[in-house]
């Protein structure tokens, strides 16, 4: 998350709190970018903390970094910042140590193939948060229960709103028609749950690259060129059973080397802008 802090948290009694905020800052699990008058301060307490044989590397190497990062103008941002102020900052800071949740269809399945993207995109936040449970995937077992899940996972958040966000596929037959799960959008909203993807194409079958099939059945290349053949506005809406292995792999693994941008663009024009669509909607909720 985007925060905005308030330097007079400083002032708290108990700084337990403070130190947390600032571990995750130093981490780069949340993001803060302090002016100068406002890094000073947080250095001289984190100098403070050390003379008194409190030992944390990591405020070290930040204050170290901090002053110099904020003498330059930050870097534009489109997310809404978090508001870190005294009043509140326990429950604000117990919120933002909560991992966030990305609720799917399938855990194992769709869950992993994000993980893949992910990397391959080179979406290193979201790769990161994920292995450090910074983002946690939840299994929604399937569409029918997804939303009420999602939202039990949001009441999790005492202050801020749910860091919750939801991946549904598309169910959809072709271009232009509605999906069986395009209600979900208004459905979410209405409990709170404000981030929601729903696939363009059919299902997450659909973004898998044609070469990742390839790979794991050798065996099947006639079927395989037989989907590279197809049209993309075709080929996105088949259903699960015309892939082979008629299921979602588990991982997206090419045996002679890592999967790459241009194999997700292959698939069709609007494959790449879509992903980057859904990882900047987790973004969000990071």
């Amino acid at each position: 998350m985007l925060l905005d802090v308030d330097e007079r948290i400083l002032d708290a009694e108990d700084h337990r709190p403070v130190i947390t905020l600032l571990c995750m800052v130093a981490e780069k699990r949340h993001d803060w970018r302090p002016s100068l008058p406002q890094a000073v301060r947080m250095v001289e307490f984190v100098e403070r903390l050390d003379q008194a044989g409190v030992r944390m590397p990591v405020l070290r190497q930040w204050a170290e970094e901090v002053v110099e990062e904020s003498a330059y103008p930050s870097p534009p941002d489109t997310r809404g910042s978090i508001r870190v102020t005294l009043a509140d900052l326990e429950h604000v800071v117990a919120d933002l140590e909560k991992p966030a949740v990305l609720v799917v269809e399938n855990q194992l399945a769709d869950g992993s193939v994000v993980r893949d993207i992910a990397v391959a995109l080179n979406e290193r936040r979201i790769a990161e948060a994920l292995r450090r449970t910074w983002l946690r995937l939840h299994h929604g077992g399937g569409a029918p229960q997804i939303v009420e899940l999602a939202a039990d996972e949001g009441k999790r958040f005492v202050v801020l709103p749910p860091r919750v966000a939801i991946l549904l596929d598309g169910d959809r037959d072709g271009p232009g028609q509605e999906g069986l799960n395009d209600n979900k959008r208004a459905d979410a909203d209405a409990v709170g749950i404000r981030h929601v993807h729903i696939l363009a194409y059919r299902s997450m079958e659909n973004y898998v690259p044609l070469t990742v099939w390839e790979c794991l059945f050798p065996r099947q290349r006639r079927s395989i060129e037989r989907l590279r053949a197809m049209p993309a506005e075709q080929r996105g809406y088949l259903k699960k059973d015309a892939y082979p292995g008629k299921g979602l792999p588990r991982q997206l693994t090419v045996a002679d080397r890592n999967l790459a941008e241009d194999d997700f663009r292959a698939l069709a024009p609007d494959v790449v802008d879509e992903l980057r669509r859904l990882f900047a909607m987790i973004h969000e909720i990071l």
